[in-house]
């Protein structure tokens, strides 16, 4: 489990890193601007006003991540494909797999990738309610 765990973080780093920058690059320059000449450093700039701006980034970056670890697949296919010992590795998206194309029940796993649509799709919606990101810089 601690392969597939440091295996997905080291695989989702980089898109990550990508949608960051992009964060930072998008907090309006005038801020940094104007703190600078208040004479704040870089650091107290970075604490103080980009960070706190970025907040849309980061609840984007949390709504991403968690659908997306919903859905992990290949990690779980490759490192253990028969859902390891007594299923301690079998997760939602290798059940529905193995229910239709092994057991071939496809009325049952389109009900449990239904079900799994449902709950990424609740857990979205809280996360979005509890991530109230301000969409103003004002």
């Amino acid at each position: 489990m601690m392969l597939i765990i440091v295996y997905t973080l080291w695989a989702d780093i980089g898109y990550n890193v990508v949608l960051f920058t992009a964060g930072i690059e998008g907090v309006p320059k005038e801020f940094d601007e104007a703190a600078a000449i208040d004479g704040a450093g870089p650091i107290r700039r970075f604490l103080s006003i980009k960070l706190p701006l970025m907040g849309r980034t980061f609840a984007f970056v949390a709504i991403m991540t968690m659908a997306n670890y919903f859905q992990m697949f290949a990690q779980f296919r490759i490192f253990a494909p028969k859902g390891g010992m007594n299923n301690s590795a079998m997760v939602l998206t290798n059940y529905i797999y193995r229910t239709s194309f092994i057991s071939f029940d496809m009325g049952y796993a389109s009900a449990i990738a239904a079900g799994l649509f449902l709950i990424v799709f609740v857990v979205a919606m809280i996360q979005n309610k509890m991530m109230r990101a301000d969409w103003s810089y004002e």
